[in-house]
């Protein structure tokens, strides 16, 4: 599990991760979860530069972002960018205005509006995420689906041999 980061984004890095690695690319996580002030100030040390994203308006501060490094080419957080929105994320590369290669965001359907008005509605950064994640991509429904159904191919396979 990466710290910071909801589940269903940690899912989504972790399988990115893995796609990395099974391509040669070394990459590694860098920064997860900010609060609103360490965005701030992020914003503050070079405006417009270093990120377009004032305090809370940041994916990170929702432990939906992530920054990766990449040991190797600038074409190597191209291939990462590319995976990245095949799998419906959102790629800094693409950004407007910055050069952003190794920011990852995961919010399907959301924009940052839609989730944050100001400071007062961010989280508290020292509270565990609630799962996210899609209803059959919990963890405990994939397990109880998978019983299922092995079990009803067992009861296939006994009445196909029994015949």
């Amino acid at each position: 599990m990466i710290d910071g980061l909801t589940p269903w984004m940690n899912d989504k890095v972790a399988e990115l991760l893995s796609f990395a690695s099974r391509s040669g690319i070394d990459a590694r996580v860098v920064s997860t979860r900010r609060s609103c002030a360490q965005q701030n100030a992020i914003y503050e040390s070079a405006p417009g530069v270093a990120t377009q994203a004032r305090g809370c308006q940041s994916w990170h501060v929702w432990g939906r972002a992530v920054d990766l490094s990449v040991d190797g080419p600038l074409e190597d957080y191209a291939v990462l960018g590319d995976k990245w929105k095949r799998m419906g994320g959102v790629w800094g590369g693409d950004f407007k205005g910055i050069d952003d290669f190794g920011h990852f965001e995961w919010h399907p359907g959301l924009k940052i509006e839609d989730v944050c008005q100001g400071a007062a509605d961010c989280p508290d950064p020292t509270e565990p995420w609630p799962d996210d994640r899609p209803f059959f991509a919990l963890p405990s429904v994939r397990l109880v689906g998978g019983a299922v159904l092995a079990g009803v191919g067992v009861v296939l396979a006994s009445r196909v041999l029994s015949k």
